[in-house]
């Protein structure tokens, strides 16, 4: 969920933005100027009940059909958000980042003029800012860790059933609604307010303010993010039903115990499979063939559950060194037998 800007910089560059002269007091107006200036795009998505690929446009034309006869037109219900943590938290990474250079600028412009106390108490002040920077980018490199999975802790979506519910509750207490959080050039009073044709035939009978409101939902429906389907809270299905926010122990631990077993099936498919090819076809040639193949798939599936290159490598080459005593096997009788 990085965004760019047009230019293709990373979201997350400060553009103009003065560094306060003093790092008291400032911190609630630095974040404030890197949301509106930085994360201009904002880190709520609009997310929609639609389903992904061919399968979503087509149920979206049919929607449309039933909008344009009346009978199940869309509403903002349809729509929803997504808050992605990792965002927010690069926010704050952000704010402690420019913090700590103006704290820097600080203990330099002062530190010739300043006695020793003075400067020890501002390098202690800004070893505490630091010490949070850094917890900071720990915190945001284990939240990457859950980026690839299927269950994210880190993603608020109105996807799920509880999520929206207090997505909700959160809006009825701010006094928000839908709009509120659309960017401005998808906000439905700024539509109102110009003197444009319509984008799309009135509907027989349609009055002024129901087209406006559909042609706003069919903006909505183009910008917004296809997530379905969603989870309705109905208990009796459990496609429907809410989900955890975490797994239960005792769902982590079958869930770790399948893995290991997953795990167990693979390693010994690809040292049996091999094994059996290059004991039943004697040519040196299919050998290396096979050799190859397996080494290469080896490396790309260790490559997708290890978490670093050294272990890529150190379970690829072992792997490797396995599957060559097969092949030194042909090598030697090939040799014998051209002796």
């Amino acid at each position: 969920m990085d965004d760019q800007l047009p230019n293709g910089q990373p979201t997350d560059k400060i553009h103009d933005i003065p560094l306060p002269t003093s790092t008291e007091g400032n911190d609630d107006i630095l974040v404030s100027k890197i949301l509106s200036d930085t994360y201009h795009k904002g880190f709520i998505k609009i997310i929609s009940r639609q389903k992904p690929g061919v399968l979503g446009h087509i149920e979206t034309l049919l929607s449309g059909f039933r909008a344009d006869h009346h009978r199940q037109p869309l509403s903002e219900t349809y729509f929803g958000f997504l808050i992605n943590f990792g965002d927010v938290q690069r926010l704050y990474i952000r704010s402690l980042h420019a913090k700590l250079i103006s704290m820097a600028v600080t203990v330099r412009k002062n530190g010739p003029s300043s006695n020793a106390d003075d400067v020890v108490k501002e390098l202690d002040q800004f070893g505490a800012v630091l010490k949070k920077y850094v917890r900071a980018v720990q915190d945001h490199e284990y939240m990457a860790k859950f980026a690839l999975g299927g269950n994210d802790p880190f993603i608020a979506t109105s996807q799920k059933h509880n999520d929206r519910i207090f997505f909700e509750a959160a809006l009825f207490n701010e006094g928000l609604d839908l709009e509120d959080l659309l960017p401005l050039h998808l906000s439905r009073a700024t539509e109102e307010g110009k003197d444009t044709q319509p984008s799309s035939a009135p509907v027989d009978g349609e009055p002024e303010g129901e087209r406006r409101h559909r042609e706003w939902i069919e903006r909505l429906l183009k910008v917004s993010i296809p997530t379905g389907p969603w989870e309705t809270g109905d208990s009796k299905s459990s496609s429907k039903s809410a989900s955890a926010l975490v797994n239960t122990r005792t769902a982590s631990a079958k869930i770790a115990f399948w893995e290991r077993v997953g795990a167990a099936v693979i390693g010994g498919a690809f040292l049996i499979g091999p094994m059996w090819i290059l004991a039943l076809e004697r040519n040196l040639f299919v050998h290396l063939g096979v050799a190859t193949a397996c080494v290469t798939a080896f490396g790309l599936s260790c490559s997708f559950y290890l978490k670093t290159v050294d272990g890529v490598f150190a379970t690829t080459l072992a792997y490797a060194a396995v599957i060559m005593v097969f092949v030194g096997v042909v090598l030697e009788e090939a040799g014998g037998k051209g002796a």
